[in-house]
């Protein structure tokens, strides 16, 4: 796992809308800049999970108080979404966790017993072919369980945030889900 430091040498701020040029950065802050904005893009739904997750243990109500669902509307992380981060989260602990796959891939094996999740994301990071993308972990999970497709259940929702609210209730429960607008 790469351990990253915003950088701070004040360069640069950001803002709501963009990064901020508050001087001429050399190539070394540029280029500094630019390796934590990676880490921190590939990191980010582990990072708002693992806030999640401690907020709860922590602060238990106070934090359910202090998430607005209005800024949801506005931007932000919706419950849905922030459940979805944490249950993952709260199944696969960082020592668990594989910084070569994504979070996605993690989210995939997040239902199954701690035993499996590691050997699936083994196989899915060191394939002799490579990386497997999360079809290819998808599909090879369903084979090995010899399980056939499955079954669709299709359900109405009243809105988009209804649909999002739905649709992470379900990922949050381990199942498959997916919206289609009508």
């Amino acid at each position: 796992m790469t351990d990253a430091l915003i950088p701070h040498d004040g360069a640069f701020r950001w803002s709501d809308t963009g990064l901020v040029l508050q001087h001429q950065p050399s190539f070394e802050e540029w280029e500094a800049l630019g390796c934590w904005l990676k880490a921190a893009d590939k990191s980010m739904a582990w990072l708002i999970g693992d806030w999640f997750v401690l907020g709860g243990a922590v602060f238990g109500e106070a934090m359910a108080q202090a998430l607005d669902p209005d800024e949801a509307r506005d931007g932000q992380w919706s419950q849905a979404t922030l459940e979805v981060y944490g249950w993952v989260c709260r199944r696969i602990p960082p020592e668990r966790r594989r910084a070569d796959l994504t979070f996605a891939h993690h989210q995939l094996v997040a239902a199954l017993e701690p035993k499996e999740q590691t050997a699936w994301l083994e196989r899915a990071a060191l394939d002799p072919d490579g990386v497997w993308s999360i079809r290819e972990l998808r599909g090879a999970m369903k084979a090995s369980a010899g399980k056939p497709q499955g079954f669709w259940v299709l359900v109405s929702a009243a809105d988009a945030q209804d649909a999002e609210w739905l649709t992470g209730n379900m990922l949050a429960a381990g199942r498959n889900a997916k919206v289609v607008e009508k």
